[in-house]
């Protein structure tokens, strides 16, 4: 028997249309997105549900913790019988822009997943256990109870992340490398991402649950161009990539 498959989907902003953005999807295609999710008969799940789960069965994730989780995001899944998982920058709760504590409260009492994305946001934090450590009492302490999942910054995952991570009692880590399959670190589950841009459509978010090439195919390949870049240096990279962002 095939293995169920683990598909999640990564976004970051959900924005007004119209306004412009790095990483952040405008609302109508976002629900646009959701709701052809909703209509093909596989089912949304949270990730400890996961190995009970049906083949191609998919999570939405959403990483920095942005006030469009709670304003945009959230009511959107919900309105469609979806929940979503919630990473959090801890050291940004409560600045401009981003969720107060009162909000992620809400996010959890109405189901869906919270977790860490780091506290200070730097990927070069991210195999510093203590950073991870930080993030997660603050956080655990707001939802009074144990925050065991989370995100990597950036995407700069290796196995030295991955150990930290699990010293400071992460379960469930997702990584931004778009594959279906589930690594071990010690008790921490390591879960790859699919990608969603401002430029993704509804039909290429199918596409990608339902493996039509070339949809997976081309987010491994720039996966791994981008992974050569990283290798060629850290700091000369994140410049890079704040200098794109910012054009």
């Amino acid at each position: 028997m095939k293995k169920p498959e683990q598909i999640s989907f990564i976004y970051h902003d959900i924005v007004p249309n119209g306004r412009p953005s790095h990483y952040g999807i405008d609302v109508v295609s976002f629900e646009k997105q959701v709701e052809a999710l909703a209509t093909i008969g596989k089912p949304s799940i949270l990730i400890n549900s996961f190995f009970s789960a049906l083949s191609n069965s998919y999570c939405f994730t959403f990483d920095d913790g942005n006030e469009s989780a709670i304003r945009i995001a959230a009511p959107i899944l919900e309105k469609y019988g979806a929940k979503g998982h919630f990473f959090i920058i801890t050291g940004k709760i409560g600045r401009l822009g981003y969720l107060t504590e009162n909000e992620i409260i809400e996010l959890h009492n109405r189901g869906h997943v919270v977790g860490s994305h780091g506290h200070s946001h730097d990927p070069l934090k991210n195999n510093d256990t203590d950073e991870w450590l930080k993030s997660i009492e603050i956080l655990s302490t707001i939802l009074k109870e144990k925050i065991t999942i989370a995100s990597v910054p950036g995407g700069w995952y290796s196995k030295s992340v991955a150990i930290a991570a699990e010293k400071a009692g992460i379960e469930w880590l997702f990584t931004s490398e778009p594959t279906v399959k589930i690594r071990k670190a010690g008790n921490c589950n390591i879960a790859g991402r699919f990608s969603v841009g401002p430029k993704t459509t509804e039909v290429q978010v199918i596409n990608i649950l339902e493996d039509k090439f070339p949809s997976r195919e081309k987010q491994w390949l720039f996966w791994n161009i981008k992974k050569v870049v990283k290798l060629i240096g850290a700091r000369r990279y994140l410049k890079m990539r704040e200098g794109l962002k910012s054009k």
